[in-house]
């Protein structure tokens, strides 16, 4: 997840060759989703922004008057992004350690502070980014005094 997949196919020079693309048995056409190139020795599939459901195999088949080669290639989109770091917004990074806790399960971080006190109160912002650029979003945190 977050920048495109290329799978490339060559064949030695071959008369009257056309190249065609299949995931799971399926002819790929070209599309918003597919980018087909192909040449005279050379054809490439590209999938834009692939995601977990573009996981398949993909296979490239050359053919002429003469017969069919083909070869077969594997994606695995795990779906997972780069999450973190969190911080405070006077720009101070928090790294997991004795004080906090910063866990992802499915796409979802988690900060955790350990034992927090009134002087973590303040607005936190979670970073997320990959390849494919970034995106934040933020909270304030107001932690209350223990009054006896």
């Amino acid at each position: 997840v977050g920048s495109d997949a290329k799978f490339e196919c060559e064949i030695e020079d071959a008369p009257n060759v056309t190249f065609k693309w299949w995931k799971s048995g399926i002819e790929i056409k070209q599309s918003e989703k597919y980018r087909i190139l192909s040449g005279t020795t050379s054809s490439s599939l590209e999938i834009l922004n692939p995601i977990k459901a573009d996981s398949s195999e993909y296979t490239c088949k050359a053919s002429n008057q003469h017969g069919t080669e083909s070869c077969r290639a594997l994606l695995v989109v795990t779906g997972k992004i780069p999450v973190g770091p969190f911080e405070i917004s006077d720009a101070m990074e928090i790294n997991s350690g004795l004080k906090h806790t910063i866990s992802s399960l499915d796409s979802v971080a988690s900060l955790e502070i350990v034992n927090c006190t009134v002087e973590d109160s303040g607005e936190y912002v979670c970073v997320a980014s990959s390849e494919a650029g970034s995106d934040r979003c933020s909270c304030t945190v107001t932690v209350k005094g223990w009054f006896s």
